[in-house]
């Protein structure tokens, strides 16, 4: 009887200490992540200087998401939701508590004794069982770091897109700013040869009405950057008087790669956070159904009593008590078990499908994305000796200010979509990373795009153009 209440000291003293810390859980779940991201994710207490650090410089995508692991209250969630997870795993690995019996009583006989009882019993099986408990209860609590770290790579996911459509908006607003100064030199020009009689009133509210559709694309284009800045700070969790650099880098140029798909379809399947939380959701399961499995045998509890009579004798020994096992002995329960374990394994049949699925389409999103971004590389240099040629005939009175307006139209509204197709190639490669499961490497090539300064412009003179 001695060795069975040692037994459960010990192994109750055993139970309560802690399974892991939760620095070391954290440490876990942020490796997935940069796994998923290719970001490491640094959070700290006194974030603020480097936060500061980081709005002083113009903003990256690697900066973004430096700011969203540093300060996002996302994020900062996420990782307080380990200690929930971890609670529950270290409940689960505890042992229920001992039942204690005590009994006094006294008789109607003059100077008799108290009657003292005093029982105390343990679950045997529950002991027996412990080490198995114990390896389930860590099972779901490497599911919860999986389900964490997914929770946190959608995010980033999210983050990067918005940064990326913040970006492009920014470069879209400049081009329209650019446009609107020069439009608004075309006016000067058109009104000044409207006074000097060189042009008709029609022609002089052709010019105007040219003028004020980039000065109203000009407010759009800055109204939807306003808006797309408000919610990029939002996501990173900046405080009122926190703000980023307006000045953006430009738009990343297509980048050197060789990806197969076929490829990616194999790392989809050993990457990707949701599969991995299927398959320890049926481990977890598989787990269960051993135990349960065992569940012919009755619930016993043995312990020790020991009661003082009266008459002054002690009675001690052996306490047994226990179910026996007759009309309930967990069938439904297996049974429910194993039908959960045969539908997790087609579910995680038909999640693998769906990732290949995914992954399939993320690559050829991408491919074609990189296609029209090469036709836009192609065809702007096209537009841009347009330009240059009519202003070079506008220069010397072969053509007038309008068509040189045309021109310089049909070129801003091609860069402009040439930003957008370099943001849906850049979007699509997050879709596809996301579908992978896992960041993929690329050597950025030097983007062939016309710098500011050599950009034809205007002469800021009058020509006798005949109206």
């Amino acid at each position: 009887m001695k060795r069975i209440m040692m037994m459960v000291l010990s192994v109750a003293m055993l139970s309560g200490h802690a399974q892991a810390s939760d620095q070391k859980n954290q440490k876990n779940v942020k490796a997935l992540v940069q796994e998923q991201t290719g970001h490491e994710v640094r959070t700290m207490l006194a974030d603020d200087q480097e936060i500061e650090h980081l709005l002083s410089q113009p903003l990256t995508e690697d900066g973004a998401v430096a700011i969203a692991f540093l300060n996002s209250p996302v994020i900062k969630a996420q990782l307080s939701s380990l200690g929930i997870s971890e609670a529950d795993m270290r409940e689960a690995g505890i042992l229920r508590n001992p039942t204690l019996l005590y009994k006094t009583r006294t008789s109607n006989e003059e100077g008799a004794k108290r009657n003292n009882e005093i029982e105390i019993k343990q679950d045997v099986f529950d002991i027996l069982f412990w080490p198995l408990r114990k390896k389930i209860a860590g099972t779901r609590f490497k599911a919860s770091q999986y389900e964490a770290a997914h929770q946190m790579t959608d995010f980033i996911k999210e983050v990067r897109l918005s940064y990326l459509e913040w970006l492009t908006a920014m470069h879209k607003q400049a081009l329209a700013e650019d446009h609107f100064k020069a439009q608004e030199a075309s006016f000067e020009i058109a009104r000044r040869q409207k006074e000097a009689g060189n042009i008709n009133i029609l022609k002089m509210a052709e010019a105007r009405a040219i003028f004020q559709k980039a000065k109203i694309e000009r407010l759009k284009t800055k109204q939807k950057t306003q808006m797309l800045t408000e919610r990029l700070r939002t996501m990173l969790g900046l405080k009122p008087n926190q703000f980023f650099m307006e000045e953006a880098v430009r738009i990343p140029d297509l980048p050197k790669e060789n990806l197969e798909d076929e490829y990616l379809e194999k790392m989809a399947l050993d990457h990707r956070l949701d599969l991995l939380m299927k398959r320890q959701e049926i481990k977890t399961l598989e787990q269960s159904q051993n135990l349960t499995g065992l569940g012919f045998l009755p619930e016993i509890e043995v312990g020790y009593n020991q009661e003082s009579e009266t008459s002054g004798h002690k009675l001690k020994g052996v306490v047994v008590e226990g179910q026996v096992p007759l009309f309930n002995r967990k069938q439904a329960e297996r049974m429910g078990i194993k039908a959960s374990i045969e539908t997790s394994k087609h579910q995680l049949d038909a999640m693998e499908q769906q990732a290949q699925s995914e992954v399939r389409l993320g690559y050829q999103n991408l491919m074609t994305s990189r296609q029209i971004v090469e036709a836009y590389k192609e065809a702007i240099p096209v537009y841009q000796q347009m330009v240059k040629e009519t202003l070079y005939q506008y220069n010397f009175m072969l053509t007038d200010v309008f068509h040189l307006l045309e021109s310089k139209q049909a070129e801003l509204e091609t860069k402009k979509e040439y930003a957008d197709a370099l943001k849906s190639y850049w979007a699509s490669r997050i879709e596809l990373e996301n579908a992978v499961g896992a960041k993929l490497d690329f050597d950025f090539t030097e983007p062939p795009m016309m710098k500011k300064e050599e950009q034809p412009k205007i002469m800021n003179q009058e020509h006798n153009h005949g109206g």
